[in-house]
């Protein structure tokens, strides 16, 4: 993320897609828990994608392995992400170029990967 510099604000986090956690179920795939991007898919689907999850609790549920560029899960203030990556019951990756963890000022940020084969770097 740019660094603040005298008399210039930090600028605000843009990703691509921002998780909502407004759908149905927590697919990953269902469009509905999603924010953003647009396109040829309805959720984060390209290796090109940037992935935020904020200031909530999550559960995403993967039915595939995907890969996609930046995932950040941040908080700030006396906010808190929790959050979990879980499969469909088979062993799924999830590969990222970059993974970012950022805690808030009072409350910590805890992410987990449950049944997730792995979560990977590039």
């Amino acid at each position: 993320m740019p660094e603040a510099s005298a008399g210039h604000p930090e600028p605000m986090l843009r990703a691509s897609w921002m998780w909502t956690g407004g759908g149905s179920t927590d697919a990953w795939t269902n469009a509905q828990n999603w924010s953003g991007a647009g396109g040829a898919c309805v959720y984060p689907c390209s290796s090109a994608d940037d992935v935020l999850f904020q200031h909530l609790n999550f559960t995403a549920v993967f039915d595939a392995s995907r890969t996609i560029d930046d995932l950040t899960a941040l908080s700030t203030g006396e906010n808190s992400v929790t959050g979990a990556f879980a499969s469909d019951g088979n062993a799924r990756t999830l590969t990222c170029d970059t993974v970012i963890i950022t805690g808030g000022q009072t409350n910590p940020t805890t992410i987990s990967a449950k049944y997730l084969g792995a979560v990977e770097t590039d």
